[in-house]
C-alpha cells in the first residue's frame, strides 16, 4: 500500500516504500562531460566482470541527462533523482525513434504531466552506505482505484 510520508517510514526501520505524493515538476537535467565519463566507467567495469545474469542488466548506453522530481509528502517539500534505468531506458528508446529534444518534450509530458494526472507513485528506497537518504527507485502508474484492489 501507497504511503504518504518517508519520514514515517524510516521511523518504522522501514527501507522501501511505495510513495503517494503530489508531483510540483520533472526535471530533465544534462550531465556534465564528467558525470558521463564516470558512469560509463561504472557500466565498462560492471560489464567487465563476467556475471552471466547480470551483464544483461547493465545499460549499453549512458544516459546524456538524468531525471529529477520535485515532489511534496506528508513531511513537506523534496527533490529527488530518479536512479531506475527504466526512465533512462525509455528517453534513450524515445531518442533513438526522434531526437534528443523531442524525446525531452515527450518524458517532461509523459513523467511530469500525463503520470501525475492519471495517477502514480514513486517507488523509494534508501541505500545501505546512506540509510538516511530516499532514492527513486522507480515510478509505478498507478491511481487510488488500483491501490484499493490490492487489499
Amino acid at each position: 500500500m501507497a504511503v504518504r510520508s518517508l519520514d514515517e517510514q524510516a521511523k518504522l526501520g522501514k527501507s522501501l516504500a511505495l510513495l503517494s505524493c503530489q508531483i510540483i515538476d520533472f526535471v530533465c537535467e544534462p550531465r556534465s562531460r564528467d558525470e558521463l565519463q564516470k558512469q560509463e566507467m561504472i557500466y565498462s567495469n560492471l560489464r567487465s566482470q563476467g556475471d552471466l545474469f547480470a551483464s544483461s542488466e547493465v545499460p549499453r548506453e549512458t544516459c546524456s541527462h538524468q531525471f529529477r522530481y520535485h515532489f511534496r509528502d506528508n513531511d513537506g517539500e523534496h527533490w529527488g533523482t530518479c536512479q531506475d534505468w527504466e526512465t533512462e531506458a525509455t528517453f534513450l528508446r524515445r531518442r533513438s525513434e526522434t531526437n534528443e529534444q523531442q524525446a525531452l518534450e515527450w518524458m517532461r509530458w509523459k513523467f511530469g504531466e500525463d503520470y501525475p494526472s492519471r495517477g502514480m507513485a514513486l517507488a523509494m528506497g534508501t541505500h545501505r552506505l546512506r540509510d538516511w537518504q530516499w532514492l527513486i527507485n522507480g515510478v509505478i502508474r498507478m491511481t487510488e482505484e488500483d491501490q484499493l484492489n490490492l487489499l
